[in-house]
């Protein structure tokens, strides 16, 4: 069994050494706009993991590695508390990945290139919700 390392990708999982959120929120009255970036470093896989060798764009030379570039996903939320005058109803329209961000390609990866353990899933997910409190 492989051991995990700190910016290494090992069997479709990885642990980038940076990983940050940061979050900008503003609000006025019932409404409420949230901006929300999330950070992954980048990992290294080595080459000669790859289930089919060569890889275009991998060299094959010995101890050759290739980089899965570091990425910010934006995601972003507009709720509205007394929505429609209800006291108590609360309306929320968000979208993770806003720019449909795609994960880097990964060449030992066995899930079509993608490492679904580290990364979302390509493209922007949109949300909606209405809680009611009362």
């Amino acid at each position: 069994m492989d051991q995990r390392q700190v910016g290494i990708e090992v069997r479709n999982s990885s642990i980038p050494r940076w990983r940050a959120n940061a979050q900008l929120v503003w609000g006025a009255g019932g409404l409420e706009v949230s901006w929300n970036l999330r950070f992954l470093s980048a990992v290294t896989e080595t080459c000669a993991n790859a289930l089919v060798t060569p890889v275009p764009g991998c060299s094959d030379a010995p101890g050759a590695t290739h980089s899965l570039h570091s990425l910010v996903y934006h995601d972003a939320q507009v709720s509205w508390a007394d929505a429609f005058r209800l006291t108590g109803l609360r309306v929320a329209v968000g979208v993770n990945n806003l720019f449909g961000t795609s994960p880097p390609l990964c060449f030992t990866c066995t899930l079509n290139g993608y490492d679904a353990g580290t990364y979302d899933l390509p493209g922007a997910f949109w949300n909606a919700r209405a809680t009611y409190k009362f």
